[in-house]
């Protein structure tokens, strides 16, 4: 809603001004990378408000929220990188998918089948992928809340959940 009531008018006014079509396509562009890059800093914000949810075990999603925004952009390049490097890994996952998925002409049995043969790999990736989100940014908040508890008391932190068991799976 934003960007719908102030960026686009904005953007807009740019494009007509704009001499050539290709900078008007330039700043459409810009405009859409703009978005982009501030929806997937409130995907990330929410996802540490998942994480310390788990982890802090919290019922109010409301604080959850806000403690999550606040620890990514405490740590925002870490947290930062981590995701978007997460994200590169979806994108080309998704771009092999595509380049497969377009090899097959539905023409006969067999390219139906094999069609949803990648389609069902290509799902059970995305959840990978989903995991794969999840676990990364756990694993970093973890080793930078227990580095930050060290740090406070002097002393080895109390084990979080997924350190015990860690320790019954061994």
């Amino acid at each position: 809603a934003g960007f719908k009531f102030r960026m686009e008018p904005y953007f807009e006014d740019l494009a007509e001004a704009a001499t050539t079509d290709r900078d008007a396509f330039l700043l459409e562009v810009l405009g859409v990378a703009i978005l982009l890059f501030v929806v997937s800093l409130i995907v990330m914000v929410f996802d540490y408000a998942r994480v310390r949810t788990v982890i802090d075990r919290r019922r109010s999603m409301i604080v959850s929220a806000v403690s999550g925004l606040s620890f990514s952009f405490r740590r925002f390049g870490r947290c930062f990188r981590l995701f978007y490097l997460n994200l590169l890994l979806v994108a080309a996952l998704t771009g092999l998918f595509l380049l497969v998925g377009n090899q097959f002409s539905n023409a006969t049995w067999g390219s139906i089948i094999g069609l949803f043969v990648v389609q069902q790999v290509f799902i059970v990736c995305r959840i990978g992928m989903k995991l794969s989100f999840f676990a990364s940014q756990l694993a970093m908040y973890e080793s930078l809340v227990d580095r930050k508890a060290e740090e406070a008391s002097g002393a080895s932190p109390s084990p979080t959940p997924a350190a015990m068991l860690r320790r019954l799976n061994a």
